[in-house]
């Protein structure tokens, strides 16, 4: 049989694990038969959850183009990445009330650079120059779709896939300005892959009810039937059998999470001190210790994560919970994180929940103080380095959802601790201790 490194079958240290890859629902299929049929396509659900790694197994990475995004990204800048990742840098030159005026420049002709491409752009009213390999274009837009239409004829001449990760990230407005954007792309032909960590189904329609039907949702979630396939392939693999009651806690611990499975089998593997494949009689993994361990070892390394998500007292927090009584406010909310994870994986907490359990905590809270710090509570983590962030509200549907199923497995295995209580000699409340989670 053919002999493996651990870290060649469990683990997350590849984006692409070809020993322990599996599927639910034909997705690869599904997705490339959405785009195929003229829809765009949203890979949603919790984060860890082998989104990237689906869209690197369905795509020719060589035939795509992959765009992030940042919690102050803005629609200009995405179509501005997508030029230049397909060798167009862009350029404004001027602007007016009425048009803007963009060089283009075509490095070595550009992956778009098929030709009549660049003669097409003369024709349409711009001026062309050559030097060395390098062709400029510059042309100029009105204010309305030009450029837009631009961008998408680059994309088809290009040829290439386009992928918006870390969809959720982007500002409301930038959200709403995008998804009007999706309608031109889907008459112009140009399907979409968007990726991105939120729960609720029709994100999309959300931001513009004229994309219903225009595009198709797979959301990446993980029956324990396929988990359990995902673990056999790599007893297999390595030739050792995990015993009934090993397997039992993994998948309960995981709670649906592939990457905390993979991350648990590698741990327990290391635990047993079994680093390749096993020669002769397939080894057995029964002790209760290597579990045991394995989840201390896990949740060591999840505790600064945690600790940042409640720090309140750092500078850049202080920029949106800039009052004592915000940041109170943020560590509630924090808090019914940590203490109600398990239920807010599976729908949400809508608003008016979330304010019946902060008033408990903080008497007279408003719903709109609450509100207030609701609307900056993404970016609160975001700024301050967390990534993927961990609880997400949307205006939209008003509600909270936990994207980081992992809070789950260390709320159960990590015994935290909540983050109370404070008062300053003043007699105004203050944060003592904002990291004892």
């Amino acid at each position: 049989m053919p002999s493996y490194q651990l870290h060649e079958v469990f683990g997350v240290f590849q984006l692409n694990p070809k020993v322990t890859y599996v599927e639910s629902d034909n997705r690869s299929i599904r997705l490339a038969s959405y785009l195929n049929s003229g829809r765009h396509c949203l890979l949603y659900g919790p984060s860890k959850q082998g989104k990237s790694i689906l869209r690197k197994h369905a795509f020719n990475e060589k035939q795509s183009v992959v765009i992030r995004c940042g919690n102050r990204s803005q629609v200009a800048d995405i179509y501005t990445r997508i030029l230049s990742e397909l060798d167009v840098q862009a350029v404004l030159q001027s602007t007016s009330a009425d048009t803007r005026t963009f060089s283009f420049t075509f490095k070595g002709g550009g992956k778009a650079g098929i030709p009549g491409f660049i003669q097409g752009q003369a024709e349409l009213g711009g001026t062309v120059q050559t030097a060395h390999q390098d062709t400029t274009v510059t042309r100029t837009f009105g204010q309305g779709p030009e450029f837009l239409e631009f961008v998408v004829a680059v994309i088809k001449a290009s040829r290439h896939q386009i992928i918006i990760e870390d969809f959720h990230y982007l500002p409301r407005q930038s959200k709403i300005d995008f998804c009007h954007d999706l309608r031109v792309f889907n008459e112009q032909e140009v399907s979409l892959v968007l990726i991105g960590v939120w729960e609720q189904s029709q994100f999309l329609t959300v931001y513009n009810g004229d994309l219903d039907g225009r595009y198709e949702e797979i959301r990446l979630d993980w029956p324990d039937t396929t988990l359990n396939m995902l673990l056999s392939l790599g007893q297999n693999a390595l030739n050792i059998r995990f015993s009934d009651e090993i397997k039992r806690q993994v998948l309960e611990s995981a709670n649906g999470n592939i990457g905390l499975v993979q991350r648990m089998a590698y741990q327990i593997c290391e635990e047993a001190n079994v680093l390749s494949t096993v020669v002769g009689e397939p080894r057995i993994i029964d002790d209760q210790n290597y579990f045991t361990r394995t989840c201390e070892h896990i949740c060591r390394g999840f505790a600064s994560r945690y600790e940042q998500f409640l720090n309140v007292q750092s500078e850049k927090s202080r920029v949106y919970l800039n009052t004592a009584r915000k940041r109170k406010t943020y560590l509630a909310v924090a808090d019914y994180c940590v203490q109600q994870a398990g239920n807010a994986f599976q729908s949400g907490i809508p608003l008016s929940n979330l304010h019946d359990y902060c008033k408990s905590l903080i008497p007279n809270l408003s719903e709109t103080a609450l509100l207030n710090v609701l609307l900056c509570f993404d970016l609160v983590q975001s700024d301050n380095d967390l990534s993927p962030i961990i609880a997400s509200y949307d205006p939209a549907s008003r509600m909270l959802t936990v994207a980081d199923r992992q809070l789950l497995f260390y709320s159960r295995h990590g015994r935290p601790r909540r983050p109370w209580h404070y008062q300053d000699e003043t007699g105004e409340e203050e944060i003592q201790n904002p990291t004892a989670l």
